[in-house]
């Protein structure tokens, strides 16, 4: 993600229209759950202006002080602030909601005492490897998978207890930076760590290429209720004849063409004989100017986009393109 991470956090990055930190909390609220902790280190203040003025829920921000030296750290620090059984999911993956509401029932429906939870998908081919054993017990992660009745990879949910972060102590003390090398000692030392069991598709959010396939994967969904955007959804497309100005303050000029799936936010002026589409979100404010040509693209950050600009999979983030390598 360097260097456009070096301007922006990555909750604050824009996929369909929105940012990765109002799509985590959408799930989540989705799935029941009704106090949340977010801990963000780098760039910490952006993403606790906005979620104070956007955010209509108990939002809790952590400062991570020492969030260089890994995910382990920023876990520790975050549990630390309540003493409750927590879910873990990165704001980097996406998934849906139905999944982190099905792992819930399964962790408080659990014959064991409510032991520690790692969702598991089994048909994806990316993620840190889990070897599991019939008994829903996981027997390995990462290196230390064992021959196992089934392999599977991890999907980076985890459901767990604010206890943890003694362990997490120890670990970080000891050198690991990571859950994993966490989990995988544990389970070393005869700790009971169970898996579910996910089959829907997620995206895990790690490079630019992740993430304009992550929008892609909204925008062919086409699943949007926010008011004051312009949506159009796979397989159309809109030719405008006449300068057309709507109450969200899109302005779209004569001559441009919009092919879906393709998504305008609120405020963006749109010049004429521009061609927008597919697989293209456009954020709010954004402007372009005549003759531009936007596909598999996110324009966001109140963009300018300059006369007769040809663009295709880059991510425009204040007018600066941040092209894939």
């Amino acid at each position: 993600m360097h260097p456009l991470t070096m301007e922006v956090p990555k909750a604050l990055l824009n996929v369909g229209g929105k940012y990765l930190i109002d799509w985590a909390i959408e799930r989540l609220t989705r799935a029941g759950i009704e106090k949340i902790v977010v801990a963000v280190g780098w760039k910490r203040s952006l993403v606790e202006d906005y979620l104070s003025a956007s955010s209509d829920i108990e939002v809790s921000v952590v400062d991570v002080v020492d969030y260089e030296i890994g995910p382990l750290q920023t876990l520790v620090t975050a549990i630390e602030t309540f003493d409750d059984d927590f879910l873990l999911a990165p704001v980097d993956i996406l998934v849906d909601s139905s999944v982190i509401s099905g792992m819930l029932t399964y962790y408080s429906e659990s014959v064991e005492s409510r032991g520690m939870t790692l969702a598991v998908d089994f048909d994806t081919t990316s993620g840190t490897l889990v070897s599991t054993a019939k008994d829903g017990i996981i027997t390995g992660l990462g290196n230390g998978i064992s021959d196992t009745d089934t392999i599977g990879r991890s999907a980076m949910l985890f459901i767990g207890n604010s206890r943890l972060a003694q362990d997490c102590r120890k670990a970080l003390a000891s050198g690991a930076t990571q859950l994993v090398s966490l989990l995988g000692q544990m389970i070393h030392d005869d700790y009971s760590l169970r898996y579910y069991s996910v089959n829907s598709h997620s995206i895990d959010i790690d490079t630019l290429p992740d993430l304009l396939s992550a929008n892609r994967h909204v925008l062919q969904k086409g699943e949007f209720s926010q008011s004051g955007q312009v949506f159009v959804p796979e397989g159309d497309r809109i030719e405008i004849g006449d300068n057309l100005s709507l109450n969200s303050n899109i302005t779209l000029q004569k001559g441009t063409e919009l092919i879906g799936p393709v998504l305008i936010s609120q405020g963006c002026d749109i010049g004429e004989n521009c061609r927008i589409g597919p697989n293209t979100t456009i954020g709010s404010s954004s402007n372009l100017f005549n003759g531009c040509e936007i596909s598999d693209t996110i324009v966001f950050g109140e963009s300018t986009i300059s006369t007769q600009s040809h663009i295709q999979g880059t991510i425009v983030y204040k007018s600066t393109q941040y092209s894939l390598e």
